[in-house]
């Protein structure tokens, strides 16, 4: 009588007298093994994109056994990563590059994988769904700015607390709702009862909402890089002239206690020129300060712009180093500085300009290498 094969993991099932004296051997490498793999084991898959289907192989290491999925490649186009039609919980880890998506499916509803991630997959042996350790992780429907989510088993009324997760499809614009299983539309609103702003939600990006009876809440990253419009010069040549500027995007300094972290970098060249560096915000000049002379300094600037609870009103405190490791004295239009405070009084719905500036005689006396604005809610 020959053996047969468990349905879910193809372990191998010995019929009575069959390996005479060899079962203790088959018993090892066609069940401990491989239920050592379906625990534990993972499987490394390369993938360039378009179909792939795991191996599935009766009574021997194959991948779709494995615990652990783990996707490595290029991905030159979208990547569909066919598994079979059996109950089974993954771990999977999207390790691919390029600009495209990882979807593993049997052969119903399948899930995407953001590159990045280490997601646990729920198999019910026809569909899979996200799970972790706070719930499912749902894939957003609707527009950008009009979500719909659709959880199995759907929910029939809203409850203060639910708590959905979800990839979603497309970057906000504006303001945004979420409906959930055909249920009413609710706004999303952040820092309390603030309306979103454009790509508050982001395109791949997993995103959480708690429903607090009247809004669904945005679990917002507590910091994060500003969208906005970037102009970069770069260097200076004679004069004052523009090294690296930022437009903060309207109303991010409408909600008393949220921080602009804004972190610059700059080279001088080894010369005799007199340099100074100026920063200004919103046109009102916050930095004014010299740099050594007869010396190629590597330069930090880190500034923080924080929104007051009286409207238009805003504190700011800046510090820097040179790569001497001199603390270099910052002074402004609105006094000293260094590590202490200075006010500000810019229209806080209004957008507004962040730049830097550089005063030199030659070419590359100061060079700007970055600029990086970022947003901290209070």
């Amino acid at each position: 009588m020959a053996s047969t094969f468990s349905s879910r993991l193809r372990l191998e099932k010995q019929a009575t007298g069959e390996h005479s004296n060899t079962w203790g051997a088959v018993l090892n490498s066609a069940v401990i093994d491989l239920l050592d793999d379906a625990v534990a084991g993972m499987a490394a898959v390369a993938v360039t994109g378009g179909a792939y289907s795991l191996t599935t192989v009766n009574s021997a290491a194959d991948e779709a056994r494995m615990a652990i999925l783990k996707f490595t490649g290029v991905l030159t186009s979208n990547s569909t990563v066919t598994i079979p039609d059996k109950t089974k919980i993954y771990v999977v880890h999207n390790a691919t590059t390029g600009a495209y998506t990882l979807t593993l499916k049997p052969s119903g509803n399948g899930v995407l994988i953001p590159q990045g991630l280490k997601l646990i997959v729920f198999c019910d042996g026809t569909a899979c769904s996200l799970l972790d350790e706070e719930g499912p992780i749902l894939t957003a429907g609707g527009t950008a700015d009009a979500i719909t989510l659709t959880p199995t088993p759907p929910i029939s009324a809203y409850a203060v607390g639910q708590k959905f997760r979800f990839l979603p499809v497309a970057n906000n614009t504006t303001a945004t709702t979420i409906a959930v299983s055909g249920l009413a539309v609710k706004t999303v609103v952040k820092t309390g009862t603030d309306n979103l702003g454009p790509r508050d939600i982001r395109n791949g990006v997993l995103t959480s909402v708690t429903y607090d009876g009247t809004y669904f809440q945005l679990e917002s990253e507590w910091q994060r890089p500003v969208d906005g419009t970037f102009v970069s010069v770069g260097n200076i040549t004679i004069g004052e002239d523009n090294l690296m500027s930022y437009i903060l995007p309207a109303n991010q300094l409408t909600k008393a206690g949220t921080v602009i972290k804004i972190t610059a970098t700059f080279t001088t060249a080894n010369n005799a020129n007199a340099k100074t560096l100026k920063m200004y915000i919103g046109g009102v000049l916050v930095l004014n300060f010299a740099l050594t002379i007869n010396q190629a300094s590597g330069i930090m600037a880190t500034a923080y712009l924080i929104s007051a609870a009286a409207a238009n009103s805003q504190t700011f405190s800046a510090s820097g180093i040179e790569t001497v490791l001199n603390a270099f004295t910052l002074t402004s239009t609105n006094g000293a500085l260094g590590f202490g405070n200075s006010t500000l009084a810019l229209t806080s719905a209004n957008a507004q300009t962040i730049q830097f500036t550089g005063e030199g005689t030659n070419t590359n006396d100061i060079v700007q290498t970055n600029l990086l604005v970022e947003v901290i809610y209070g």
